[in-house]
């Protein structure tokens, strides 16, 4: 259960992070 949890909130994190590389680089 909790590396379920720890993967989920880890591909959150990157898309997050994705989203705002692609704004600073606009």
């Amino acid at each position: 259960m909790a590396r379920e949890q720890i993967i989920d909130t880890r591909e959150e994190i990157t898309e997050e992070s994705l989203l705002i590389e692609a704004r600073e680089r606009m």
